[in-house]
């Protein structure tokens, strides 16, 4: 199976092309039934890069027996990214840290997002966005 953004399966996993150069994980979001499509995020870190910030990025996709799209990406230029998927949660969280904020001494530099999922309507939104420090 292919999405827009490069191979979306190789042996061990789920790992878009555009995450090439990332240490990547994968978890579950959601699971609807009809018709029968999973959400899966994934999110990584650079590999090999130094520094206070290291960056990152994270994405949901939709795979469906015909295709795969992605369906939301992170905020461009972030980095000390943990995202994840909270256990028995109809939400995917992320923290990250905005490089630019933080390497201009600003506050509001470290957040917090969750979204949840509205299985009824096979759709997502944002509920919080909360600064960290």
């Amino acid at each position: 199976m292919r999405s827009s953004g490069g191979t979306l399966f190789d042996g061990t996993g789920i790992v878009p092309g555009v995450f090439g150069g990332y240490f990547t994980h994968s978890q579950e979001v959601g699971w609807f039934n009809d018709p029968e499509r999973y959400w899966i995020l994934v999110a990584g870190q650079v590999g090999g890069a130094s520094g206070q910030v290291l960056g990152g990025t994270a994405a949901v996709y939709e795979i469906g027996p015909e295709e795969t799209k992605q369906i939301w990406t992170a905020p461009p230029g972030i980095g000390n990214l943990a995202a994840y998927v909270p256990a028995y949660s109809q939400r995917w969280e992320i923290e990250y840290t905005n490089s630019k904020r933080f390497y201009a001494q600003l506050p509001q530099s470290m957040f917090l997002d969750v979204y949840q999922i509205d299985y009824g309507k096979h759709s997502f939104r944002r509920l919080i966005h909360q600064p960290l420090d």
